[in-house]
């Protein structure tokens, strides 16, 4: 357990936050997407795990900030010329199209 205070209020109301979600991360930065590994350089845990603590009081994740630009910061965006219109996204389900028909069988 954590029992630190918070660094912006003083709350020792801290909540601790593991998940495992192997490559079913999504972070979005701006218009920058990433689905894949949990970052490891968003002070939010890394690789397959998700790990961070914050304030239950006023909401304060805990760690040292600011931090430094991201690699998804980093990361060109892609053309709407380069992506496959036959698979997009909604509401975190991937959908195709068959025929013109939106298919979410996959």
């Amino acid at each position: 357990m954590n029992w630190q205070k918070c660094q912006k209020c003083g709350s020792d109301r801290i909540a601790t936050v593991s998940s495992k979600c192997n490559d079913l991360c999504t972070v979005t930065i701006k218009e920058k997407e990433s689905d894949t590994y949990v970052p490891e350089d968003m002070g939010i845990g890394g690789g397959s795990y998700t790990e961070f603590d914050y304030c239950l009081d006023c909401g304060q994740i805990k760690g040292e900030f600011p931090l430094k630009i991201t690699e998804l910061e980093n990361k060109e965006t892609v053309d709407k010329e380069d992506v496959d219109t036959s698979e997009f996204k909604v509401g975190g389900m991937y959908l195709k199209t068959k025929h013109g028909k939106i298919d979410s069988t996959n």
